[in-house]
This record gives C-alpha cells, structure tokens and sequence, in this order.
C-alpha cells in the first residue's frame, strides 16, 4: 500500500468515529433503507399493474429503481445533514484527524441476566427476540458507518480539501456510495434472479412472491 492510500486508509478508520460522534448515523441510514424499501416495493407494483408479470423481469428492474432511491437519500442526506458545514480545508482536516474515541455507550445494551428473568420457555424467546435486535442494531450501525465514511471521505478528496491528497478520478460522493454498497447491490440482484428463476420452474403460474408461498403451503393430494 503506497503512502498516499494508507493515508486515506487511515483517514477513513478517524473518519468512521468522527461521524458518529456527530450524526445519528443508525438513524439516518435506516430512513434511507426504509425510502429505498418503499420505492422498490412500489416500482414492482406499478410495473405489475402495467402488464409485467414476469418476476425475472420486474424484480431485477424494481431493485435498480430502488438502488436510484437510495442514491437519491444519499444525496439529500448529504445537503440537510449539516455535514456540508465540515466542507472546507480547516474543518474537512480536523475530521479526518480526530482520534480515535472508545464508542459511547450509548451504542450498546447493558442488560443484566435478570433481565430474563421468568419461565424457561418465555425467556429463551426473549433472548432469540434480544440476539435478533442486536445483531440488526449491529449490522445497521455497521453499515452506516462504512457508507457515510465512505461518501464523506470521497467527497472531502475530490475536493482537494486534504493537503497532498486529491482523487481526480472521484465524482465524489456518487464514488463512495457505490464502493460501499455494490457488493450488495450484487448479492441482492443475484438472490432476486435466483429466487424468480426457482419461482418459475415451481410455480410458474404465479406472479408475486406471496402468491408462491401460498402455492406453496397449499396441501397436495395424491
């Protein structure tokens, strides 16, 4: 790794706990997945009702329409945030250059094993629910810091507001959302295509998801 990219990478680790010692980070990036949800949800239905019945057809098209979403929600998070106050040279530097703090914690939960207090089959349910909870409190928490360190990061670099660094080849934060999410803009095209693919060998008169798991579930007789 040369100099100038393990300055960045480095730039990149302060930058992720400066972000979140400033931003509700969780919260922001689970309304943008929520706006990209509904988008994508409601592109299937709409092109459904125009005659696509084809799940191979719309579901690719419907999660593309919704990838646009999210990079919509990017950018509006981007001007209403307040991190464009940080978009010059003294503030972008104090940034990127801020030590690395020991997380809130705020960030965790301090549950106590009387927490799960009760009977046995009550409890395990609890801690399955709590697990659960956590683990998408986690995930969540996770990718927010890597998507908007990513998009800040990019953006602070195409600008040319880190003495010695500039990335000319950047757009910005269009770049730093796309390095961050595009293996799971793969994934979820793949298990999309999959699943229709599968759909329509095994029930090829439906034409949603839930009208496979109720053919599904419907008893077969001989």
């Amino acid at each position: 790794m040369s100099l100038p990219e393990s300055r960045i990478e480095t730039y990149r680790e302060s930058l992720k706990y400066s972000l979140k010692a400033r931003f509700f980070l969780r919260f922001h990036a689970g309304l943008i997945i929520l706006w990209t949800s509904l988008i994508t949800w409601g592109a299937d239905v709409v092109m459904l009702k125009c005659g696509a019945l084809s799940m191979l057809v719309r579901y690719p098209l419907a999660i593309m329409v919704g990838y646009a979403a999210f990079l919509i929600g990017v950018k509006v998070w981007l001007g209403y945030s307040g991190i464009r106050e940080y978009l010059n040279q003294r503030d972008a530097e104090e940034l990127v250059k801020s030590p690395q703090q020991e997380v809130n914690q705020r960030d965790y939960f301090d549950w106590s094993l009387d927490t799960f207090s009760g009977d046995a089959e009550g409890c395990l349910a609890m801690i399955v629910v709590a697990v659960a909870a956590l683990l998408t409190f986690w995930l969540l928490g996770a990718f927010a810091t890597q998507l908007f360190a990513d998009v800040v990061l990019e953006v602070i670099l195409a600008a040319g507001l880190l003495k010695g660094l500039r990335k000319t080849e950047s757009s910005g934060w269009l770049t730093g959302a796309w390095s961050s999410t595009k293996y799971w803009l793969l994934f979820v095209l793949v298990a999309a295509v999959i699943f229709a693919a599968w759909a329509h060998v095994k029930y090829p008169d439906s034409t949603t998801a839930s009208q496979v798991l109720n053919a599904k579930n419907e008893p077969r007789f001989p």
